[in-house]
């Protein structure tokens, strides 16, 4: 083991002696102590600064992408399902995480239930490898708005008399086996 160089302490001041004057002080720990007065005062203070700026300033820029879908529909009031999920009632806006097919469903008391499916692409900046860039380090908020207009049709009311004329015809077809296509 080697010998430690040691150092005494003193401290000047007016209130006389105190506890840890005359204490042995290994000399490490005074380097160390000198070495961090240095670093208080002296040039190493705007290294650390600057150290710490080109850090900390880029971890305040990060990106973000906020992407939404806004269904609309004519007229308004229709509820929206996407992917098997009820979203709410259009004109409806409905955040999502990625690009990609969608299956969308517009239904409305009164007019024909509309179901689509609708390709959502990717923007430039959200294919790889720029998608990392603007997810995580854009100086500024990406809004990536898409708006999506249906147009529902009204539900055709059909009269009592063909309704009836019609579920006889199926009625005596399926006594006889014979069964036709549905009209449409």
């Amino acid at each position: 083991m080697c010998p430690q160089k040691t150092s005494t302490a003193k401290f000047e001041g007016n209130s006389g002696a105190r506890p840890w004057d005359g204490v042995r002080v290994p000399e490490q720990v005074w380097n160390v102590s000198q070495h961090a007065h240095f670093l208080a005062n002296g040039r190493r203070t705007s290294d650390v600064l600057i150290l710490l700026i080109t850090v900390l300033i880029p971890l305040g820029f990060t990106g973000c992408v906020q992407r939404r879908l806004i269904v609309r529909s004519q007229p308004e009031g229709a509820l929206v399902t996407i992917d098997n999920q009820s979203v709410g009632r259009t004109p409806v806006p409905v955040p999502y995480t990625y690009a990609g097919t969608r299956e969308i469903q517009l239904e409305k008391d009164g007019y024909k239930t509309v179901k689509v499916r609708e390709r959502i692409r990717p923007k430039w900046y959200d294919k790889f490898p720029l998608s990392f860039f603007s997810n995580n380090l854009a100086l500024r908020e990406i809004r990536d708005e898409r708006v999506l207009d249906f147009q529902m049709e009204p539900r055709t009311q059909v009269q009592e008399n063909q309704l009836l004329d019609r579920a006889n015809d199926l009625r005596t077809n399926v006594e006889r086996g014979t069964v036709t296509a549905p009209i449409r």
